[in-house]
């Protein structure tokens, strides 16, 4: 095992003495709790530990096969063991939450490989009929299984610029052969010449696979093995290799009358969330009422970065993939969703910083009225806006927030942050020591998403990446690991307890009847991949009278 260094050195103590009763570090919901099985994606933050933290923060008890079964950046999860791990777990289990990718192939990135053979992978998917008669009886089965990005996967300087290669030759041609564009159809034979035919053929074969796993996945939805199922678009564009495959797939799902039990919208990372939380208002019987705004309106029919559809369609289809429901502007919401956008072509930055500031002060008047408002930041991808931030904060205490996500591409933090805002307003409708535990889970969560989205992805990420002259943040760290890990815990672990103690520190929850606030004991941070992208985090605190 490699040494943490730094990393985990700074994890520490932030205060002297006993601690007070109830200590939070992820901890497991009460016995009483619904019991939720779950195969992550992989094991990155967003799809492993931040899932649990979701089902947490609605009462729910989230279990995972153990994390080092979920492979790395580099090596595949076990799928074989997994299975079983499921099979063992299903009749404890009041629903389970199951990623095809990782059943299939061992996760995200090796799906995007041909390495699993197309007649292994299917008959893995087979064995979800042995799961659905193991599972009690009413206890839903969802699952979620991706449409293949455009571009393969980067891991170093060399397959990146072949990866990139690969995605604008592909790209080009689906332009080429939908417009009939000469220019066009010139210029992806440009192109194809700069890609190696044996990479081009593994590209395909992959794709052909996953498609086909895809399509076993309505089988399973028609007869009845999973109750509701998820085909997120990973990372797309308008044009692609995407765009036929979607079609078939459509013409499946009307042709066999899927539509009520299936969602198909950009999602990948954040699909196990949203599945969560419609496992929790199922086995409860509940289904939450969201209230949207989009800011700036005009972006709700804008198209944004990665996606291949109209801002509002994802915001419906994340909504109805979530078991919740969206209601008209004034009526009766049990969460209100505010949606932060860039801003749309054409309009001055002027007039787009007062909407940004006006939806914040919408958003502070609603929480601080009682209400439970969660915000998805996706004016900037794969990181928090600093101007959205920079401006609730004037407003209000981050703490009031039911929800807050601005980490990954839009339909990413669209969902978890509709995730977290559900299952905030399923966890305050608990009593007792299970309300307590809920309100507890979902503060850590939103500080750790400040903490992450914005002082990790927005300003610690690009300090450090220039500092240790890291090329790209997808790319691996190799022997600059440690180093560089230590240089993120540096700068991270200050920035989170200043926002802690600046943001959190006032907040209290309901123990009894009576507000406890939370302090914080401990905050740590590390890099789980070889790579910057992402940040793993862990927080302790504990409850004051």
């Amino acid at each position: 095992m490699r040494e943490r260094g730094l990393a985990h050195s700074r994890g520490r103590s932030l205060g002297n003495g006993a601690w007070p009763l109830l200590l939070l570090c992820c901890t497991t919901a009460s016995s009483g709790a619904p019991r939720v099985a779950l195969v992550p994606l992989d094991s990155r933050p967003p799809c492993h530990s931040m899932a649990i933290l979701v089902g947490q923060a609605g009462g729910a008890q989230v279990v995972t096969p153990p994390r080092e079964w979920l492979g790395t950046l580099e090596r595949p999860g076990d799928c074989e063991r997994i299975l079983e791990w499921l099979s063992a777990q299903a009749p404890r289990c009041q629903a389970a939450v199951v990623s095809l990718d990782m059943v299939t192939d061992g996760g995200l990135v090796a799906s995007r490989t041909p390495a699993t053979p197309a007649e292994v992978a299917l008959g893995r998917v087979r064995q979800l009929a042995d799961i659905r008669r193991l599972l009690p009886p009413g206890a839903p089965l969802f699952v979620f299984d991706t449409i293949q990005r455009i571009a393969p996967t980067t891991l170093d300087p060399e397959s990146g610029d072949l990866a990139a290669r690969i995605a604008e030759y592909v790209h080009c041609a689906s332009e080429a052969e939908a417009t009939g564009d000469a220019d066009t159809v010139a210029r992806a034979i440009r192109l194809r010449e700069r890609v190696p035919a044996g990479a081009l053929e593994d590209y395909y074969r992959a794709r052909q696979r996953n498609h086909q796993i895809n399509l076993a996945l309505l089988e399973q939805l028609r007869q009845g093995i999973v109750d509701f199922a998820v085909l997120g678009l990973d990372d797309t564009a308008v044009y692609g290799p995407h765009v036929p495959e979607v079609a078939r797939l459509r013409a499946v799902a009307a042709e066999w009358r899927l539509w009520d039990r299936l969602g198909l919208y950009p999602a990948a990372d954040e699909a196990a969330m949203v599945l969560i939380a419609r496992a929790t208002q199922a086995v409860r019987g509940t289904r939450l009422r969201v209230d949207v705004r989009i800011v700036p309106e005009a972006a709700a029919g804008e198209i944004q970065p990665y996606e291949e559809r109209p801002l509002a369609d994802t915001v419906r289809d994340e909504i109805r993939a979530a078991g919740a429901r969206w209601v008209a502007p004034g009526s009766l919401a049990d969460l209100h969703l505010v949606v932060v956008a860039r801003a749309p072509q054409g309009m001055a930055e002027a007039e787009y910083a007062a909407r940004v500031d006006a939806a914040a002060a919408r958003v502070a008047s609603l929480a601080q009225s009682g209400r439970a408002v969660a915000v998805a930041d996706i004016a900037t991808v794969n990181m928090a806006s600093r101007p959205l931030v920079g401006a609730l904060r004037r407003h209000m205490r981050l703490s009031e927030l039911a929800g807050y996500s601005g980490w990954g591409t839009p339909a990413n933090a669209l969902g978890s942050a509709l995730a977290q805002g559900l299952q905030a307003v399923a966890g305050n409708r608990l009593r007792g020591a299970e309300r307590a535990s809920a309100q507890r889970a979902n503060l850590v969560f939103l500080a750790e998403r400040f903490a992450d989205d914005y002082a990790y992805l927005s300003l610690v990420r690009p300090e450090v990446a220039e500092a240790q002259g890291v090329r790209g943040y997808s790319l691996r760290l190799g022997d600059h690991w440690t180093s560089v890990e230590a240089a993120v815990a540096a700068r991270l672990i200050p920035a989170g307890e200043a926002l802690w103690r600046q943001e959190f520190g006032h907040a209290a929850i309901d123990l009894y009847g009576a507000p406890a606030r939370l302090r914080l004991r401990t905050f740590d941070a590390h890099l789980p991949w070889p790579r910057m992208f992402e940040v793993e985090l862990s927080t302790t605190a504990s409850t004051l009278p």
